[in-house]
C-alpha cells in the first residue's frame, strides 16, 4: 500500500470542494487544473496533468447537501452497466434507454452476467465521461489516477473501470475515501477483474459506505481499508462525523 499516494488523493479530495472560481490544488502548485462543471445533473471534478511524471489526476467532487439530505435521498434504482458506447452529448434520458438497449445486443465488461449500476451514479458519471476522455486522451501520460470522496468516490469508481476499457495501456490506479456501493455483485465482480489497483478507504463508522442497503443488492467493489477508531459509545453522531474527509486525511497522514 502506497500510503503517501492515498494522502495525496485525499488532500486532492478535499480541495476539490473548494469554489471553482478560486480553487487550488496545495498538492501540485503551478498546476492549472482542467475544470468541469455539469450543472444539469451537479457533477464537478478537476483534471490534473502532471507531464514530468506523465500523470493525470481525476478528482471529483462529492455532494455539497447536508450528509442527512443526500444519505436518505437515493433513487435507489439500478440501471443496466454498459459504459462503452453511450455518448453522453445525449440527452440523459435517451442515453439510459440506449445503455439498456444495447445491453441486449452484448455486455462489454462481463459475458453471462447481469451487471447493474447505481442509476444516479450512472447519469452524474455519463454527463461528464466524453469530457474526461477527451481530456485523458490529449495528454501523453501512462498513468491515470482517479479519485474522490463521499459521491465523488463513487463516481471515481465508475470512471475508473471507464477508462480501463477505453484506455487499455494505460496504468488506472482508483482512491476513494467513504464511497457508497456502486452497483450489485456483477458489476462488483467485473470491477474487481479490471481494475485490481483500487483501494477503499473507509474512517471509522462512517455511515456512506454502508447505502445503498446489501439487502437491495448493491456490493461493494473492494474490501475496505479501515481507518481511525471502530468503537464508540456514540454510535449515531460517530457515523456522520467520521465522514468528513479531515479524519481521512489526518489518519492517512500518520501512516506515511
Amino acid at each position: 500500500m502506497d500510503y503517501k499516494t492515498a494522502a495525496q488523493c485525499a488532500r486532492l479530495s478535499a480541495d476539490v470542494y473548494q469554489d471553482f472560481q478560486e480553487i487550488q490544488f496545495r498538492e501540485v502548485p503551478g498546476i492549472q487544473p482542467h475544470l468541469i462543471d455539469q450543472e444539469a445533473t451537479d457533477t464537478q471534478l478537476a483534471i490534473l496533468h502532471l507531464p514530468e511524471d506523465k500523470v493525470v489526476f481525476v478528482v471529483f467532487r462529492g455532494s455539497e447537501k447536508k450528509l442527512s439530505d443526500w444519505a436518505t435521498n437515493f433513487n435507489f434504482d439500478q440501471t443496466d452497466e454498459n459504459l462503452a458506447n453511450p455518448s453522453s452529448n445525449e440527452p440523459t434520458s435517451e442515453v439510459r434507454q440506449r445503455v439498456r438497449a444495447e445491453l441486449k445486443k452484448s455486455d462489454p465488461y462481463q459475458k453471462g452476467y447481469k451487471s447493474e449500476m447505481h442509476e444516479g451514479f450512472a447519469n452524474a458519471y455519463l454527463s461528464v465521461r466524453n469530457q474526461i476522455r477527451g481530456e485523458v486522451g490529449r495528454h501523453e501520460i501512462t498513468k491515470v489516477i482517479v479519485t474522490g470522496h463521499s459521491l465523488g468516490g463513487a463516481l471515481a469508481t465508475l470512471c475508473g473501470l471507464d477508462l480501463q476499457y477505453n484506455f487499455p495501456d494505460l496504468s488506472v490506479a482508483v482512491y476513494t475515501y467513504g464511497s457508497p456501493k456502486v452497483g450489485n455483485g456483477a458489476f462488483a465482480r467485473t470491477y474487481k477483474r479490471r481494475v485490481p489497483d483500487t483501494f477503499r478507504f473507509v474512517f471509522g463508522q462512517d455511515i456512506v459506505p454502508r447505502v445503498p442497503m446489501w439487502w437491495m443488492g448493491y456490493r461493494h467493489v473492494t474490501q475496505k481499508l479501515g481507518l481511525g477508531p471502530r468503537l464508540s459509545w456514540r454510535i449515531l453522531s460517530r457515523r456522520v462525523k467520521d465522514h468528513k474527509i479531515a479524519n481521512y486525511i489526518e489518519a492517512l497522514q500518520q501512516r506515511i
